[in-house]
């Protein structure tokens, strides 16, 4: 049976995949690029991302794995960086990415469908 404290760590692993991935791609896109796309600017997601990036890593169930897990609000802080990061991955990346001019994947012969 799988105890609650890796079932913790796994949460972890994969909020700091979603979070660091986030980043990456904020990082990769210019600064000319959120204004275009009318996005918060560049400077701000890399605020809101790297804020949510210290929460996720603060929360780090270390500790958890190797005693007791303890569920604490603390545990919360890490749902708001990947809330950001979940935003910023299906709001934000498409529209950068369609003004790097590889949006819309799904174009036929008359259009998007």
């Amino acid at each position: 049976m799988l105890s609650t404290s890796w079932l913790l760590a796994l949460v972890w692993l994969v909020e700091i995949g979603l979070v660091v991935a986030a980043v990456v791609d904020a990082v990769r896109h210019r600064a000319a690029a959120y204004v275009a796309a009318g996005k918060l600017t560049k400077r701000i997601w890399l605020l809101i991302l790297g804020l949510g990036l210290l929460l996720v890593l603060l929360a780090c169930p270390i500790k958890a794995v190797l005693s007791n897990p303890v569920l604490s609000p603390v545990n919360l802080l890490p749902l708001a960086a990947l809330v950001a990061s979940a935003v910023y991955l299906v709001d934000a990346k498409p529209a950068l990415e369609q003004m790097r001019g590889r949006g819309g994947g799904r174009q036929g012969p008359y259009g998007p469908w």
